[in-house]
């Protein structure tokens, strides 16, 4: 089991941790005094990662948000944002809405998938077609070197990495979804 983290007396934004308080549900608790004199009671994890930095009341809400320069997963671009653990610039994903999980995969997947189609040329390597993005696909030239279905990673995962599906899609033709159908077709 891990230590426990003793905040005593460290400051967190405008709040100090004065005192640990019994535990709620598996989640442990610190009575907080703001700089403005409001004691609150903030978990552990709201502290430490910078979700709670104040009381909360209109005088501390003025505070300025801490800020992170980061750089895109996707498209590489630089962005900022105001969560730490934000992996993808807002063009990429948008902020997540928990009603719309769905929503935001699909914009992930297809942040993606127009990534790598810039990557390939931007157009069918046999016929020229660049109307739609979702009629292009990615085909294996040999399928026995093939490691994975770029259609199918998973982009959740804590290792995802653009690199790996670039030297994926190094393996592959970029083409429209009839050019793909008769590359398949068996006479």
């Amino acid at each position: 089991m891990p230590k426990a983290l003793d905040l005593t007396n460290k400051k967190f934004g405008k709040l100090t941790a004065i005192k640990k308080l019994p535990s709620k549900k598996g989640k442990t608790y610190w009575l907080c005094r703001c700089d403005c004199g409001i004691e609150k009671e903030v978990q552990t994890g709201h502290l430490t990662h910078g979700l709670i930095t104040s009381c909360g009341t209109t005088a501390c809400k003025t505070q300025v948000l801490k800020e992170y320069k980061k750089k895109c997963l996707i498209c590489n671009k630089t962005f900022i944002t105001n969560y730490n653990n934000r992996l993808y610039c807002y063009e990429c994903s948008p902020s997540q809405n928990e009603n719309d999980a769905s929503l935001y995969q699909k914009t992930k997947k297809r942040a993606i998938k127009h990534q790598l189609i810039l990557y390939k040329g931007g157009k069918c390597e046999k016929c020229g077609y660049n109307k739609c993005e979702g009629a292009l696909q990615f085909h294996h030239i040999n399928p026995q070197e093939k490691d994975f279905t770029i259609s199918e990673i998973n982009i959740n995962k804590n290792n995802f990495q653009m690199e790996l599906l670039y030297k994926e899609v190094d393996k592959c033709k970029l083409l429209c979804a009839n050019c793909h159908a008769e590359e398949h077709f068996e006479n």
